[in-house]
């Protein structure tokens, strides 16, 4: 998959940070249309029902109340889909060819003379062009599943807009519980990155923005690596995901609106379902008070199906300040020490042993990063005047008691060492696992600095992140990608400024992430 730089793109109006500084106002943006204001599409399909899913203005007899409102929502979704240009050249994964092939309806289709109806309808739609409808229609004789066969062989071909017309064929056929097995499985999958097909602007005048969807995340899949050194990652799911988005703060507070952070919290739903990962109740938390996040991350640390998978995932996307400090929408503050300490080994006992992964998307202070210009000499080594190497603007320096930490008061001391010195039999001094071990932190920026986020594309650090864990997943340790992360973050420069990835690990063992091994397509 080719990987798209922030820095190639020379419009500096779409980079923002996640700190916080004045409000200034801002488009609002939807994936989709969310209100009867909003222009719809020219290239909607007028038989279907309208993508709003709050209301039941369709109903399809044979369904029950629950199927008639999913199939609502699955024709809305694949209605924006088909109007939108995300879907034009991801190809079809495997998970999704074996489903429609297994389909009743696929199996349907061909016989009873339906081909030929069919064909017409599909190339009428674009999905098969009219000179494969010809050379199908005289193939030679051979059995219907050859020619069932050859037809998804040619269908899957031509990529997922392709399977998303034939959804709609299905649609029109009647074949209403297909049409909902495909497009719910492909939401599920995050096959396809969320558009702003219908776009608006909030200030009279204005023109409208528009978000560019990035390379589409499709995960390779590789072969499962494992041993007495390496986590154990086979459970189905792995484990589950809980995505915190926060993008609109409340008036009052210092924050602004944190426009691309939708993109970048779809981009992280697709990357982690594809590698086998579940989202925590089938969504992303967005906009989220302090109390709010406070009690989702209980909820979600207290789970007690994490006692059957083999890892947890916290993801939160914000503004933020020093000291850990992750602003909620109302402008209080959570710490990633807070949210952390709901999964010690006491506190999460269902998670003890297993690698807890938490990424902290958000600013931590309010300086930047200038660099140092690099200047080799005739030797090639580095070399720069003192002049080229400024402290960034409010720098200070300081010390935060790190020293002090390792301190122990001596009376605790010495029962500790008293009680290492008696022998002890592993069945009277059971294994413990501490509180604080098998969790990896990683945050979009170092202490102190800010985080860049592009209005258009999202966070520099969530798109390299993404890129990188799609491509080397299959084969590559979580720590060495994250290496890599930080090598394309740098490589990126805005202003004159570069950003770093910070990464605190107390991991036990390597860490390989074994995408689609043990992962049924229908799960």
């Amino acid at each position: 998959m080719e990987r798209l730089r922030i820095a190639d793109q020379p419009d500096d109006r779409n980079v923002e940070v996640d700190a916080d500084h004045p409000r200034v106002g801002s488009a609002q943006k939807y994936p989709w249309p969310s209100s009867p204001t909003q222009t719809e599409s020219t290239q909607q399909p007028q038989s279907f029902p309208k993508s709003d899913t709050r209301k039941l203005e369709h109903f399809e007899p044979g369904l029950t109340t629950e199927e008639n409102t999913k199939l609502v929502a699955c024709l809305g979704k694949l209605t924006n889909w088909l109007a939108g240009q995300a879907c034009q050249k991801i190809p079809v994964p495997e998970d999704v060819r074996t489903l429609v092939e297994k389909l009743p309806g696929s199996k349907e289709l061909f016989g009873q003379g339906k081909p030929l109806l069919f064909l017409d309808r599909l190339a009428d739609l674009g999905a098969v062009t009219v000179d494969f409808r010809e050379k199908y229609i005289v193939m030679s004789p051979s059995s219907q599943e050859e020619k069932r066969k050859d037809f998804f062989d040619y269908l899957f071909r031509k990529g997922m807009r392709a399977v998303l017309n034939f959804a709609k064929m299905l649609y029109e056929d009647k074949k209403l519980l297909d049409v909902i097995k495909i497009v719910e499985h492909i939401s599920n999958r995050g096959y396809i990155p969320a558009e702003n097909v219908t776009a608006r602007t909030d200030k009279p005048g204005g023109s409208p923005e528009s978000s560019t969807a990035p390379t589409a995340v499709v995960v390779k899949k590789g072969h499962y690596k494992g041993g007495s050194r390496i986590y154990e990652m086979s459970s189905n799911p792995r484990g589950y995901v809980l995505i915190i988005n926060n993008e609109k703060f409340h008036e009052g507070t210092p924050y602004t609106e944190r426009r691309g952070t939708a993109l970048d919290g779809d981009n992280l739903k697709a990357l982690f379902v594809q590698i086998g990962f579940k989202i925590y109740e089938e969504q992303q938390f967005r906009d989220q008070t302090k109390k709010e996040m406070e009690v989702l991350v209980q909820r979600f640390a207290s789970d007690k199906r994490h006692a059957h998978v083999h890892a947890s995932v916290v993801c939160v996307l914000s503004h933020g300040k020093e000291n850990g400090r992750i602003a909620g929408v109302d402008g209080q503050h959570i710490t990633d020490v807070e949210i952390e300490r709901n999964f010690t080994a006491s506190s999460a006992p269902g998670l003890a042993g297993k690698p807890k992964l938490f990424f902290f998307v958000a600013c931590r202070g309010n300086l930047w990063d200038n660099g140092l210009t690099v200047v080799k000499d005739a030797h090639g080594n580095i070399v720069a005047p003192a002049t080229t190497f400024p402290l960034a603007r409010g720098m200070a320096v300081h010390t935060d008691g790190g020293v002090e930490s390792d301190a122990v008061s001596g009376g605790d001391l010495l029962v500790m060492s008293s009680n290492c010195d008696e022998q002890r039999t592993p069945a009277q001094d059971p294994r413990k696992i501490p509180d604080f071990t098998d969790f990896l932190s990683v945050y979009a920026t170092i202490p102190g600095h800010i985080s860049y986020r592009n209005t258009q594309e999202g966070t520099f650090f969530v798109k390299e992140f993404v890129n990188l864990v799609s491509e080397e997943a299959c084969w590559n340790d979580l720590l060495m990608m994250i290496t890599e992360v930080n090598n394309r973050l740098n490589d990126i420069t805005y202003k004159g400024e570069t950003q770093t990835c910070y990464t605190v690990t107390r991991l036990r063992k390597a860490l390989f992430l074994n995408p689609g091994y043990n992962i049924s397509p229908e799960a």
